[in-house]
This record gives C-alpha cells, sequence and structure tokens, in this order.
C-alpha cells in the first residue's frame, strides 16, 4: 500500500471574509456548522492553515471537499459572511494566487 492510499488526498479551500476572525472563534463556529450536517472534524481531516487579512484557508479530505465548502459559505460568524473562492490539491498553487491576485504572502515553506 502506498503512502498516498494511507493518508488520502488533501484538497485546499481558500475563501474570503469581511471584518475580524479569530482562529478559536472561526474553528468552533466551523465545528458547529458541521456537526448539524451530521459530519465530523476527524473523519474529514479538517485544518485552519491560514487565516488573516481577510483570507483563510482550510485543508479537508478530497472526499468532503464539497460538504466543507457548503458549510464554510453559509457561515456567519458576528454577521460576517465567508465566500470560497478556489479549492486545490496543493497549497503552493493558493499561496501563488493571493501573492499575485492579493499581494498576500503566507508564511511558511514556499
Amino acid at each position: 500500500m502506498t503512502v498516498r492510499a494511507k493518508a488520502g488526498r488533501r484538497r485546499y479551500i481558500l475563501f474570503e471574509f469581511e471584518g475580524i476572525l479569530t482562529p478559536g472563534r472561526f474553528n468552533r463556529t466551523l465545528e458547529r456548522e458541521l456537526e448539524k450536517r451530521g459530519l465530523q472534524r476527524d473523519k474529514l481531516r479538517l485544518r485552519t492553515v491560514f487565516l488573516q487579512d481577510g483570507v483563510g484557508i482550510v485543508r479537508c479530505s478530497h472526499l468532503y471537499r464539497e460538504q466543507v465548502a457548503g458549510a464554510l459559505n453559509s457561515l456567519r460568524i458576528e454577521g460576517t459572511g465567508i465566500r470560497t473562492l478556489r479549492t486545490s490539491g496543493t497549497l503552493k498553487t493558493l499561496k501563488d494566487w493571493l501573492r499575485e491576485k492579493r499581494e498576500i504572502r503566507v508564511q511558511g515553506r514556499q
């Protein structure tokens, strides 16, 4: 069995929001929304990768990409709506897009 078969594929979802979101508040609200939909964070392999400057990136299993994107689009945190922009199989693609289109640099390995 290959490593990819064990670890599974990942999808990175880029989203935008207005206002200020703290990682803790965002994670709690997203978890509640996913639980309403009958999904568990562990099963989704969900992780918040980046959250600042009005944009964020979450990682999830490729099997649940649509459900996570739907939950993100339906979130309302203190009147702030969230809108997904792009989905990618690699984090580098989203980092490059942010750098080119929004002039935002995501810290970490490139």
